[in-house]
């Protein structure tokens, strides 16, 4: 089963990219369709974790309304086999017309909120697992791994591992239990992500003050896209990225609200001293470098994504295989107004030369 919306209104219908699931074609070795977002769960990880001990240490859980939960649960019976079947994973991909998919962990499995030496042996199983998903398929399963940030120790010597294990990325929640990724204990990492060519995944998982946001799935619908947009903007004002302009930055969810308001991040810019001391340059500028995903369920919004970062900078995502995912991503590049070349690059050819990707062997 894949989700698709369920309304019948016309109007809605057009503003809608087309999500209806239609069984699409793989592309061809020279026009690869390479999805970049979506995501895994470690079933021994989660035994081993347990569940948080403090309610709050997984916002989205906890700043979630019963009806959110009962809907979530209702919907994880059909996201959970999904998770772990990589049969079923190549199924799907197959049927949407993706030759390679990305993986990353599920955001709940970043385990942050475990002591430093749990989250360390944690970040090893959920990475051998995408290890081994990766190990088993000629090329389809692309590995992005995750790192025990609570502990920036450990985290270095992870992310060693996960170069070692040929790994594209990592993926970053985008706070560390409610402390920024600007932190200067971080640097580190971003030098040597920079130094070895990896990319610098951002997924939220939930706004970490969602008190107005339990109701109505809105710490997903509004607090995701809004904990992205404080992430990087953290990253820009306090002149992180001056640090490391060789880090590439990949962006879930159409960028969150980045992809569209940068003008009111360049007007305090140059208004405030407050909001220059440390970056050197305009917003825009760090924005532009970065890579954003497909994942704006309307056309107008993805060409105006294409229009403002250009056709180089948007990359195709689907967020499998959750309900908030694009199910058609070819279907919805497809029907954008703009070339076929541009078409090309968006379905993979932007992915395969930013993670320095070959086509599958198959």
């Amino acid at each position: 089963m894949l989700f698709k919306c369920g309304s019948s209104d016309p109007a809605y219908q057009d503003a809608l990219t087309d999500i209806t699931p239609i069984r699409r074609q793989r592309g061809s070795a020279g026009q690869l369709h390479i999805d970049v977002h979506c995501h895994v769960v470690s079933e021994k990880a989660a035994k081993l974790a347990g569940t948080p001990p403090r309610p709050k240490d997984d916002p989205f859980v906890f700043f979630s309304s019963q009806d959110t939960k009962a809907v979530s649960a209702s919907h994880a019976k059909i996201t959970a086999p999904k998770m772990s079947s990589l049969e079923q994973r190549l199924a799907d991909m197959d049927y949407m017309g993706v030759d390679i998919q990305v993986v990353s962990t599920s955001p709940f499995q970043y385990f942050h909120w475990t002591e430093p030496e749990l989250g360390a042996e944690l970040a090893r199983i959920v990475n051998d697992n995408i290890a081994d998903m990766a190990a088993h398929e000629s090329g389809r399963i692309v590995g992005v791994g995750t790192l025990p940030m609570q502990d920036p120790l450990a985290s270095q010597g992870e992310l060693e591992r996960c170069i070692q294990l040929g790994f594209k990325g990592i993926q970053f929640s985008t706070n560390i239990n409610g402390e920024e990724l600007a932190s200067e204990k971080f640097h580190k990492l971003y030098r040597r992500m920079e130094e070895a060519q990896m990319v610098m995944f951002l997924h939220p998982n939930g706004y970490t003050d969602g008190a107005r946001l339990s109701k109505h799935y809105l710490n997903n619908l509004i607090g995701n896209p809004l904990d992205t947009t404080v992430a990087v903007a953290h990253l820009i004002f306090d002149g992180v990225l001056d640090k490391v302009p060789g880090l590439n930055i990949c962006l879930p969810h159409a960028g969150g609200y980045l992809g569209a308001y940068p003008g009111r991040f360049d007007h305090a810019y140059c208004a405030r001293p407050d909001c220059r001391r440390h970056a050197s340059k305009l917003p825009r500028e760090y924005l532009k470098k970065m890579f954003f995903d497909t994942i704006a369920f309307d056309r107008g919004q993805l060409e105006a994504l294409v229009e403002q970062w250009g056709p180089d900078h948007v990359v195709l995502g689907t967020d499998y295989p959750y309900d908030m995912g694009d199910d058609d991503p070819v279907g919805a590049i497809d029907q954008l107004r703009i070339t076929e070349e541009e078409k090309i690059k968006i379905r993979g050819a932007n992915a395969a030369a930013l993670l320095r990707l070959r086509a599958p062997k198959d």
